[in-house]
């Protein structure tokens, strides 16, 4: 029980350091989250919130490789049905396919695998309206460092 809270204040702690935008400070957080458990990053037998974090800090962290992992994992357990209710599921897909996008952008090498990642994302999720879901995931995931225009990573 010890270890399960000791768990989740570290996906706590790797949190409050995405919303401080100390991105090696989340990095530190989340792989030590990942390792409580001796869990690879990514892992399908983590939490998918645990994954898409990942995918978010590599992403801001300039690591294309580990950030695909993670975003295909965390796909991969959308499709599993890992994600509790279908809105969840839902919801999680659509960051996952702007993510994907904001990738492909920033990482023109990886650019193919990243748009299939976004196609992948797409077909789990329910009709949605990008517009509304970009200003929400950029709330709940903010990638872009403050006065950088997101427009031109497209």
């Amino acid at each position: 029980m010890i270890r399960i809270f000791h768990h989740i204040g570290r996906l706590n702690a790797a949190a409050d350091a995405m919303r401080a935008q100390d991105w090696v400070k989340a990095e530190r957080n989340i792989e030590a989250c990942f390792n409580q458990f001796g869990l690879q990053i990514p892992s399908r037998d983590a939490i998918p919130m645990m994954n898409m974090s990942a995918a978010v800090i590599y992403y801001r962290n300039h690591k294309a490789e580990p950030a695909l992992k993670a975003l295909e994992a965390t796909i991969d357990q959308l499709r599993a049905g890992r994600v509790g209710s279908l809105s969840d599921a839902s919801y999680l897909a659509r960051y996952c396919f702007e993510l994907a996008e904001f990738c492909a952008g920033r990482f023109p090498d990886h650019e193919p695998a990243f748009l299939a990642e976004a196609s992948r994302a797409q077909e789990q999720t329910l009709p949605f309206n990008p517009r509304k879901v970009r200003r929400d995931f950029l709330s709940l995931f903010p990638l872009s460092p403050r006065g950088e225009d997101v427009a031109t990573w497209r």
